[in-house]
């Protein structure tokens, strides 16, 4: 293909507006990026299956990241910037509060998995990821998670 039908095709405006709209959605700026450059080497993958991804490597690396992708996701902020949005921080997530009030944490001791057992650490309750499970579907789903 010409450069300039690269350039002019449909798939340019659903990089702009898609990545515009995950960044309004998202609101995290080095996700979107990790995204971007997650979602390319996926096109690169399976370039043999689907034919419009069969680009060349201007077209993806130039044209589609550094081009498109970064004008989206830039607008995307601008524009929660723009209404004063939040924006949201994906890293971490285990030292936020939870809806509750409290700390999530993973347990360093006290933790029976069988049994579903808590324990306070500085503060947070320490939940041991499997034995939230065993012990919603074991009480019948009666109890909450949190005493």
């Amino acid at each position: 293909r010409l450069p300039s039908e690269t350039l002019f095709d449909e798939f340019v405006v659903a990089h702009v507006l898609g990545w515009w709209g995950k960044a309004v959605m998202i609101r995290n700026q080095a996700l979107l990026w990790v995204l971007s450059i997650g979602f390319e080497l996926m096109e690169l993958t399976f370039r043999h299956m689907l034919p419009n991804f069969n680009e060349c490597w201007w077209d993806s690396i130039i044209l589609d990241i550094l081009i498109c992708n970064w004008f989206g996701i830039w607008a995307g902020m601008h524009t929660v910037r723009y209404f004063d949005g939040k924006t949201y921080e994906w890293v971490g997530l285990s030292r936020q509060p939870s809806i509750m009030g409290e700390k999530i944490v993973e347990p360093v001791h006290s933790c029976t998995v069988g049994q579903g057992s808590m324990a306070a650490v500085h503060g947070a309750v320490a939940v041991h990821p499997s034995v939230v499970p065993l012990r919603r579907f074991h009480d019948g789903g009666a109890q909450h998670i949190l005493p």
